[in-house]
């Protein structure tokens, strides 16, 4: 699909419904989408207590809308504010970085600016980890040009593995890797497929391999839920789910029903965006004992040749 216009036509997904009307009050400017987009999501285990901040525990349901015209209309239940209007925690949707991304992409095609999320590990959360996550995608016409934006993270992030401030609404593609570009490098060797993290408990060939599928269906307009498999993930959802035990649906996305101030269950304690939760999850992860190491020939090699393409899309 080599049109970008292609992708500044809505999805079923995100199409906004009746909250067409406020992204009509919104300017085109990619960098207003950006701040509105950080307003609308609160992050299920990243940004803060649940009970200090008046989030019911029973709100995790939220993490399982699907459509952008829902979430919009459920950001309208808890707060009659415009879009660009600051929220308090309470007032924003329960959710992940897939959310933070379908509204933006909603809000971007609207605007008429082709756009499109993208699944695949982002470098710039963790030191030394690429972390499972999903950030958007936008056409620059001017210099003819897919670029990477990041609608989740604050203002002035800086990696923690140099310290380095980078711009949001062009992300390097040396700190974001899709999808396809990881299961690339992991299966040549040139990165070390333990750096790839989603959650410790779960191996990380199968979901390199998740994560590929997902991304592929981004790019066909078909954003799905971040817990979702079929096909060939259907065996590793289960092996997943299996070894973690109860109350968990083996993907940190959707998580068990969290008790009042605390996170989902298996989850490290939410900390502010940024700093103390990825500074919990790094210890959780240095306790994990290692996954499955890389092997030449490994798992999934006849998806290299039918999806390798992907990389450079």
């Amino acid at each position: 699909m080599s049109d970008p216009g292609f992708w500044a036509v809505q999805s079923l997904v995100t199409e906004p419904g009746p909250a067409a009307a406020a992204i009509d009050r919104l300017p085109s400017d990619l960098g207003v989408l950006r701040a509105v987009s950080q307003q609308l999501v609160f992050h299920h285990w990243a940004d803060g207590d649940w009970a200090e901040n008046g989030i019911a525990p029973e709100r995790i349901s939220e993490i399982d809308t699907r459509y952008a015209a829902a979430m919009f209309a459920r950001l309208g239940e808890l707060a009659d504010l415009p879009l660009s209007a600051a929220r308090q925690p309470r007032q924003r949707l329960v959710g992940c970085c897939r959310d933070f991304t379908v509204l933006f992409v909603s809000m971007a095609r609207h605007k008429g600016i082709p756009s499109r999320a993208r699944v695949g590990f982002a470098g710039y959360l963790l030191n030394g980890r690429l972390i499972d996550h999903e950030i958007a995608e936008v056409w620059d016409g001017s210099a003819e040009r897919w670029r990477l934006v990041e609608p989740e993270i604050d203002d002035g992030h800086t990696d923690p593995a140099d310290g380095a401030s980078f711009d949001a609404l062009d992300v390097p593609p040396s700190r974001f890797l899709t999808a396809p570009r990881a299961w690339q490098l992991a299966r040549s060797g040139a990165i070390d497929p333990e750096r790839f993290i989603t959650d410790p408990g779960l191996e990380i060939w199968p979901w390199l391999r998740h994560n590929l599928v997902h991304d592929l269906a981004a790019l066909n307009k078909t954003e799905m839920l971040l817990h979702e498999v079929w096909g060939g993930g259907l065996a590793h959802a289960a092996r997943a789910r299996r070894a973690a035990g109860p109350g968990r649906a083996g993907h940190p996305h959707r998580a068990a029903q969290p008790a009042a101030g605390r996170p989902p269950v298996g989850l490290p304690s939410p900390g502010v965006r940024g700093t103390g939760h990825r500074d919990q999850l790094q210890h959780r992860t240095d306790r994990c004992p290692g996954g499955h190491r890389r092997q030449r020939g490994g798992p999934g090699s006849q998806l290299t040749g039918a999806l390798a393409g992907l990389a450079a899309a």
